[in-house]
């Protein structure tokens, strides 16, 4: 497939890539849209310097939707998918 990005939270690690190309509709903002979630995570799927470039509260804004994402609450809202 290609290099991709994740996140370790917990026991979970999520692929981000896979996340942001096939459900950017998750990014909903303020800060991370749909189209920055693709910009950052998936056409530059091979670093983390898009991402690392935006401000702290885009960080804390991706890492509290990937918790919620992880978390035991919300993991039978997920959409169905092989990739995460």
């Amino acid at each position: 497939t290609g290099p991709c990005i994740g996140v370790r939270i917990g026991d979970h690690v999520l692929n981000i890539t896979d996340l942001s190309a096939s459900h950017a509709d998750l990014f909903a903002g303020p800060i991370l849209t749909p189209a920055i979630a693709k910009q950052v995570f998936v056409d530059a799927s091979h670093s983390l310097n898009a991402f690392m470039a935006l401000t702290r509260p885009a960080w804390r804004e991706a890492r509290a939707l990937f918790a919620a994402l992880l978390s035991v609450d919300s993991a039978p809202n997920l959409p169905a998918s092989p990739s995460f």
